[in-house]
């Protein structure tokens, strides 16, 4: 990790803050991710596969490199969504078990040799309630344990349903001799609303999950490398095979990168460290780890820490984790640390809000606080 010099205030608040991502409107310059890709975006030399879907290039690989598709079943490109261009896939599974989306060759390129980055726009149709998981990306087949071969090379990503209008964002990498499944977050798939989703994995075992350019969901694989490439047709917009999982809905700029998109990371992340975050009223020496993670792709510089709790102050070194002395003369309940953090890194300013929930207690308290 980068060490970063931060600056921090913390103050006691009664309520915790959901995070949920920003619209984008036109008050506020778009990121790389929400414009159309052109230049090396399109073309340069990371770029593996890029598919827009355009007028006259409905089926073209536009990042040259000749990864071209072939539609299957229902679908069909339209001029559909900000981009003017996506492919609409159609609803497929055991009541209909015949291929839908679009599928682009096996080729030797499909299958990155080390850290990778995959990204879609989709919308949904409103028959995609009706449907238990649907797949955007997939060149891996079978996303379940199997031991054989030829179910463990390459990825996919999915969203199975999760409640109503939620799915989990969800990736499987195959590993030659066994398969990674990697439940990511809970995002809202509402129909009529355009998302823009991305995994990146970095060769090494650590995944990351976006949705609208927010870091949802880490997850660290132990002891992985890099995937093993597989035979199978990269499909979008569906299942490579039976059984069928149409996406009901509209795909858009789909792209695939080896290493990880500069913008396709993450800011600050402020988090409790390992040790308790509940305490006994009056307990002597309680103090709270709090963890501080770079996940941006430069070092973060300048700064100081300042840390406040109820009515009292504190200064500390900032390190990538480091104390909180805890006031427990606190009245028993639940309070939460509101962290605010700033750096400057690549010469721009990072901000961060972040809340950590603790509890103070008259008798025997939980190791962690539930909520």
């Amino acid at each position: 990790m980068n060490r970063s010099a931060l600056v921090i205030v913390t103050a006691v608040v009664c309520l915790l803050l959901a995070a949920s991502p920003l619209p984008w409107c036109a008050a506020t310059p778009p990121e790389p991710w929400q414009q159309l890709y052109t230049g090396d975006d399109a073309t340069g030399p990371n770029v593996i596969g890029l598919w827009q879907f355009r007028p006259g290039q409905e089926t073209k690989d536009n990042s040259g490199h000749g990864h071209d598709l072939t539609l299957r079943g229902q679908a069909r490109c339209v001029t559909e969504g900000a981009f003017g261009g996506a492919l609409e896939s159609f609803r497929a599974g055991t009541d209909n078990d015949k291929p839908q989306g679009a599928i682009a060759k096996d080729a030797d390129a499909l299958s990155p040799a080390g850290a990778f980055t995959l990204e879609a726009w989709f919308m949904a149709k409103p028959e995609m309630e009706e449907c238990d998981s649907v797949f955007l990306l997939d060149k891996k087949y079978i996303n379940y344990p199997r031991d054989t071969p030829e179910a463990n090379c390459d990825y996919c990503l999915y969203l199975p349903r999760s409640g109503q209008n939620k799915r989990l964002l969800c990736a499987s990498l195959g590993f030659g001799r066994d398969s990674a499944f990697v439940t990511g977050p809970e995002i809202a798939v509402v129909p009529g609303r355009w998302t823009h989703v991305a995994f990146t994995y970095d060769g090494a075992g650590r995944c990351r999950f976006f949705a609208n350019g927010k870091l949802l969901s880490k997850v660290v694989l132990d002891g992985r490398g890099p995937i093993t490439p597989g035979r199978y047709d990269l499909a979008i917009g569906d299942r490579y095979g039976s059984t069928h999982s149409g996406f009901p809905g509209y795909v858009a700029q789909v792209r695939i990168s080896s290493g990880i998109v500069p913008y396709i990371t993450g800011g600050l992340n402020v988090s409790a460290g390992r040790g308790r975050t509940a305490f006994l009223r009056m307990e002597r020496n309680a103090t709270l780890a709090v963890t501080l993670g770079n996940e941006t792709t430069t070092p973060l510089t300048g700064g100081r820490a300042r840390v406040r709790l109820g009515s009292t102050g504190q200064r500390v070194a900032l390190e990538y984790s480091f104390p909180v002395k805890v006031n427990t003369a606190l009245r028993p309940g639940d309070y939460a640390l509101r962290v605010t953090a700033s750096a400057t890194g690549a010469g721009k300013s990072i901000r961060v809000d972040r809340v950590i929930p603790i509890r103070s207690s008259h008798g025997r308290c939980p190791t962690r606080c539930p909520w």
